[in-house]
């Protein structure tokens, strides 16, 4: 039965939210967000995932499916955004599942994997000759551990990437 604003887990709200409470609608599109850089034939690919943690099980299948690009585990970077709002119920753990994700659910990991994979292979399709810059700078004081109180991450490194025609 469904229970819209039950917490408990033996609740089922609808077939994606079990312990936690389900969503209300979209405030923004869900993303993920690739580029590959490719140097002679090495290729790197740099994803952006609005999920709260990145999924292991994805990385490994990425790089499985990916392998025809010429990516591995190694040359595949997933960064999650850290959202707290994005999707759950994609990674198949019950500490996860139960404290921050909700139960797992073999669709929602798939069409995230799918969805994905699609952003990999539209960034390898479209590569362009670029310029790559690579730079640092101290930046100290800004980040630090909260319960420590120490300083973190003091230096800043950033990479520029411009197509060749600017």
């Amino acid at each position: 039965q469904s229970q819209p604003h039950c917490r408990r887990p033996c609740c089922e709200q609808n077939r994606f939210a079990h312990y936690l409470t389900a969503s209300q609608g979209a405030h923004d599109e869900v993303r993920s967000k690739a580029l590959v850089l490719q140097f002679g034939k090495a290729k790197l690919a740099i994803v952006s995932v609005d999920l709260v943690i990145p999924s292991a099980v994805m990385h490994r299948e990425l790089a499985r499916r990916l392998a025809d690009l010429g990516l591995s585990e190694t040359s595949i970077i997933l960064a999650a955004t850290h959202t707290h709002s994005g999707p759950s119920s994609y990674i198949q753990n019950p500490i996860l599942e139960f404290f921050a994700l909700d139960r797992y659910v073999p669709e929602v990991w798939q069409r995230m994997t799918d969805a994905v994979e699609r952003s990999i292979r539209e960034a390898d399709t479209n590569l362009v000759p670029a310029r790559v810059a690579l730079g640092s700078r101290p930046i100290p004081g800004v980040t630090s551990n909260r319960r420590r109180h120490v300083p973190l991450d003091s230096v800043m490194t950033m990479i520029r990437i411009d197509r060749v025609d600017g």
